[in-house]
């Protein structure tokens, strides 16, 4: 019994192994064979352990239904429709408005009669000096028709950006790891209701768990992809041309020519002023050096004797 159960366990923690590695072209041939997985889940075949798998498990029961080019065996060969292809859009717009406030609530109306939403919104500035940036959301299927819309807003389209991510061959692979990831998860369940032995149901309980965290986990991916491909983002950054001021300039006025002498006279007095209240507080520093530089000139200084005169004969 134990050894029926270690095989069926490494049999499914195999076949997990395989569903994550597999290929967007295998996960599309198996789209094709989901009830047959689930029929796959049926009990083991008498002759086998309690807990032995059958055999192949669910995922390659339908691969030895499939025949060389993919398809399910007996199907028709047009059977299955073509996918629709999952692209993630983003737009980055530069705009130039002749007022901000003004144009920030206009894309906000954009974005709200497109049956979008706001993401985020700053602001920043006053009057001419004011930008902003608005955030918003909108169906796929309204991507362009808001860009129009807001390119009509502005004076000036200083840049645009649109870009897409094309994420469908993610999305199918996660979708062949989920189907593999349920279906382990359903025999684990089948073996989980008929072990015995404690250490059985502990050993299966932890599989299960971690089954089950994976399958959170895809699912959660899957959900992620398909809601970001359904709402584009556009983000948009806003700002007015500055308005320069021109001033005047005065002409000549005998009033001014005035205040500006009496300012420069002013101006020129309190410099002398600065200049003799320096040298009054220095005065106990440079005053005895002078007195006592005047004192050895004197002391070391002598008066030249007058030239001799020769007598005349």
């Amino acid at each position: 019994m134990r050894r029926g159960l270690i095989i069926g366990l490494l049999a499914l923690l195999i076949l997990t192994a395989c569903g994550g590695t597999a290929q967007s072209t295998g996960a599309t041939a198996a789209a094709g064979t989901t009830a047959g997985n689930d029929a796959g889940a049926a009990p083991a075949p008498a002759g086998g352990g309690p807990y032995d798998t059958g055999g192949a498990a669910p995922a390659e029961e339908a691969h030895q239904k499939t025949d060389a080019t993919g398809q399910q065996a007996g199907a028709a060969p047009n059977a299955q429709a073509p996918r629709e292809r999952l692209v993630i859009r983003t737009a980055t717009l530069q705009l130039l408005v002749e007022n901000v406030v003004d144009a920030e609530a206009l894309v906000r109306r954009v974005a709200d009669t497109r049956g979008g939403f706001v993401l985020s919104s700053q602001s920043s500035g006053e009057d001419s000096q004011r930008q902003a940036t608005v955030s918003f959301k909108v169906p796929a299927n309204r991507f362009d028709e808001a860009i129009t819309e807001l390119g009509k807003l502005a004076l000036k389209v200083d840049s645009l950006d649109v870009r897409g991510e094309d994420v469908t061959d993610e999305y199918v692979d996660l979708e062949s790891r989920l189907r593999n990831l349920r279906a382990v998860e359903a025999r684990l369940q089948q073996f989980l209701s008929e072990a015995k032995r404690i250490e059985d149901l502990l050993q299966i309980n932890q599989q299960l768990s971690e089954i089950q965290g994976q399958i959170e986990q895809t699912q959660g991916r899957l959900t992620y992809l398909k809601e970001s491909a359904a709402l584009s983002t556009i983000t948009v950054s806003l700002y007015a041309k500055p308005v320069i001021q021109v001033v005047p300039e005065e002409g000549w006025s005998p009033t001014t020519t005035a205040r500006a002498a009496a300012k420069t006279l002013v101006a020129f007095g309190q410099g002398l002023a600065d200049i003799v209240i320096v040298f009054a507080i220095w005065a106990p520093l440079w005053l005895p050096l002078l007195l006592g530089a005047q004192w050895l000139r004197r002391r070391f200084s002598r008066p030249t004797p007058p030239p001799a005169q020769v007598p005349q004969p």
